[in-house]
């Protein structure tokens, strides 16, 4: 008889929130992060790309506490006066705190404007009134690793308060400075006194994200730094360039900017939805807009498998001792039989996925699978992403 009772060592539960809790889109990340370094998908103003290393420059000669709660105190009640700017400027969307900016300055307009809005309290890391959850806010949410990757900041030796870098981020400060004019030392006035009036929200106008002059020193720092060029062709600076490029010749054939959707249907077909095609000569452009016909290729194939996984964990909720994955594919048959052609193609790429678990890839499966691993080796892409 065993003396020893085995108690099972449960693992740390951890409580992860978001639209994806399980890391499931982690592999597109990956991809679309080499495709467009410096670039992410909540990097929504391009003027954040000036706003914060003007911030740390500030911060370094008002301050230069290596504290980092020091700095993060800095930073977020920063960050809620711009939240200000940008909802009294008329709204503009884009921008970490909006929904507080705009219950804050609707409730000055109520009490008659003389009554100053108290952002710092707002900007106090856990307060109940909080401008944004994110506890280092939208920098550290967004854009802090961005503007290391992209080169215009840098890390600082022995602390971790950023650094403007020599490469282009003590040209964007000074760019930033000299387009805001007499606002920046109002800015800076404000942002000490944690309070600030309607007037003088008015007055900082020139700090609205929409407000970059095209002929300005600020707008040619931003081209330079987007379109940074580099020797070698699969540097990170050049396929942000390309990527970029593409979407410039995206926007002249359709003789507008395109949408997000236009913009990935045109690189995935190579045509636009009226049939039009995207003709391109230079060789660097075309292997590239293949990188991202890849990327697309990776995103459908998501939809189809997690789909497939809620499918599978519905039909496996309602058989406590389990159920093979043949009979899953059984479950699934009456299903895709119903669904119109288009969709009922992806329901078979489903079951082919799901049945290859159980039996042998036929010659023609593995001869297709071989393909989509070759073509990602030979464009540099992440085979995980199979």
């Amino acid at each position: 008889m065993v003396d020893t009772l085995n108690i099972p060592e449960w693992t740390h539960y951890a409580d992860k929130g978001g639209l994806d809790p399980l890391g499931m889109q982690n592999s597109s990340v990956a991809l679309y992060q080499r495709l467009i370094p410096g670039i992410g998908n909540v990097t929504l103003r391009m003027r954040y790309y000036g706003l914060y290393p003007w911030l740390v420059r500030h911060y370094l000669q008002a301050n230069g506490s290596t504290d980092p709660e020091t700095w993060r105190v800095f930073l977020r009640r920063a960050e809620a006066l711009y939240a200000l700017i940008a909802n009294q400027a008329g709204g503009e969307l884009g921008v970490a705190g909006t929904v507080w900016a705009l219950r804050a300055i609707t409730a000055a307009k109520t009490g008659g404007g003389s009554i100053p809005i108290d952002f710092a309290a707002a900007a106090v890391p856990g307060s109940e009134d909080h401008y944004f959850a994110q506890s280092w806010g939208v920098f550290g949410l967004a854009y802090q690793s961005q503007l290391y990757e992209i080169g215009v900041l840098s890390r600082g030796d022995g602390h971790g308060i950023p650094l403007p870098s020599k490469e282009s981020g003590t040209a964007l400060a000074e760019g930033f400075e000299s387009a805001m004019g007499e606002a920046a030392q109002l800015f800076k006035d404000v942002h000490a006194r944690g309070l600030v009036t309607l007037a003088e929200l008015d007055a900082l106008s020139p700090f609205a994200p929409s407000q970059i002059a095209f002929s300005s020193a600020e707008r040619d720092i931003y081209q330079r730094v987007l379109f940074r060029k580099s020797a070698d062709a699969d540097a990170p600076d050049s396929f942000r360039t390309q990527t970029l490029l593409l979407t410039l010749k995206v926007a002249e054939l359709l003789g507008r900017p395109p949408d997000s959707d236009e913009l990935r249907w045109v690189l995935y077909a190579g045509q636009t939805h009226g049939g039009h095609p995207l003709e391109l000569a230079d060789a660097a452009l075309i292997a590239h807009c293949e990188r991202w016909r890849i990327y697309q290729a990776n995103d459908l194939c998501h939809v189809a498998l997690e789909t497939l996984l809620r499918f599978v964990l519905d039909a496996l909720g309602a058989e406590p001792a389990g159920l093979p994955p043949r009979h899953c594919c059984n479950k699934l048959l009456p299903i895709c039989a119903r669904l119109p052609a288009l969709r009922r193609r992806a329901g078979d790429l489903c079951l082919t996925k799901l049945a290859s678990q159980t039996m042998q890839l036929t010659e023609p499966s593995r001869t297709a699978s071989g393909r989509w691993r070759t073509a990602l080796c030979e464009r540099r892409v992440a085979p995980t992403v199979l």
